[in-house]
């Protein structure tokens, strides 16, 4: 009688993982890494983003005249 019970159960946990593992859409999720400035001030999120600019984006450095 026990065997009986552990395998509907194993049975309805498995059907349940198959029904669930399929109903959900997979969404694809990029990430991207920015570089700035965090300051909270009255609860609320300021971001403030920075170019980082080294010595050998010298094409950069003419587009912003430095």
């Amino acid at each position: 009688m026990k065997i009986k019970k552990y395998i509907i159960m194993m049975f309805i946990s498995t059907l349940a993982l198959i029904v669930l593992g399929c109903a959900k859409e997979q969404v694809e999720v990029s990430t991207e890494t920015i570089t700035g400035y965090i300051v909270i001030e009255d609860n609320r999120l300021y971001f403030d983003e920075v170019e980082i600019i080294t010595a050998a984006d010298t094409e950069r450095m003419e587009e912003l005249g430095l």
